[in-house]
């Protein structure tokens, strides 16, 4: 009979996957997880398997559960972000990061242009929304040109919503403003996905080039410079390969409830 993942956190048994991460993070925070923090984290990851998307995911962090903000900055997958100017005060083990929209980003040191041109994605998940009131502010992304044109975006227009770039920015997917998962998928050269607030887009747009600059969580890497700072609390981002992204949002969406539980 199968067991549940209640009976393998007990059992002693996880996911290798689930167990390095976890080692990795204990070791950064000097104490250990909870055991309600190992089973939603091994219930993503062991979901994420099943559903067939964990080899789409090359670069993740799950910014929330760990103690301290280095713990949250250990990589689910891929390297660790490099730390631009965040403190342990802007970290909540519940809720995640929180940008201050001026100053501090994480550069998630993967270059957009390391995934295929029509094969890729990113998505974040957005506990609380930016505070900004007016403009146009980056959730996460990296892009050749202002205009949005190449590279891939997920960013705040406050006069227009949530707007989702993948290899190419004219008419974008978007949504409204209220958080939760967003992400956007590519899988051809046609068209991609945009998802937000619950509900998908398929927006018809040829892939234009992808950008030889990392990709940058709370702001927007542009060429050499970073701008569009953004000032959202965000507890989980990926990048990658394409994806199916109604499952992915299924397994974040319980990640985030296990982790709120701390």
């Amino acid at each position: 009979m199968k067991r549940s993942t209640q009976q393998i956190i007990l059992s002693g048994a996880l996911d290798p996957d689930t167990q390095a991460y976890i080692n990795a993070v204990e070791l950064t925070d000097g104490q250990p997880l909870e055991r309600n923090v190992r089973i939603g984290v091994n219930e993503f990851i062991v979901g994420c398997k099943q559903d067939g998307n964990w080899n789409a995911i090359a670069s993740s962090c799950i910014l929330a559960g760990a103690r301290t903000l280095a713990g949250a900055l250990i990589p689910l997958k891929g390297v660790a972000p490099s730390n631009v100017n965040f403190v342990a005060s802007d970290y909540n083990r519940k809720t995640g990061l929180l940008g201050d929209g001026s100053t501090k980003y994480l550069n998630t040191n993967r270059n957009d242009n390391a995934d295929p041109l029509n094969d890729c994605h990113i998505s974040a998940y957005v506990s609380q929304p930016s505070s900004q009131s007016a403009g146009v502010y980056s959730y996460i992304g990296a892009s050749k040109d202002v205009s949005f044109y190449s590279g891939r975006i997920i960013h705040l227009d406050v006069g227009g919503g949530i707007n989702v770039f993948m290899r190419y920015g004219e008419n974008p997917a978007i949504g409204a403003n209220t958080g939760g998962f967003i992400g956007g998928s590519r899988n051809n050269g046609v068209d991609f996905v945009g998802r937000i607030a619950r509900a998908s887009s398929t927006i018809t747009r040829s892939s234009d080039t992808a950008v030889a600059i990392p990709i940058t969580v709370f702001a927007l890497s542009y060429g050499a410079s970073i701008i569009r700072y953004s000032s959202p609390r965000i507890v989980f981002y990926s990048i990658g390969s394409s994806i199916d992204l109604l499952k992915l949002e299924f397994r974040v969406n319980n990640l985030v409830s296990a982790l709120g539980a701390v």
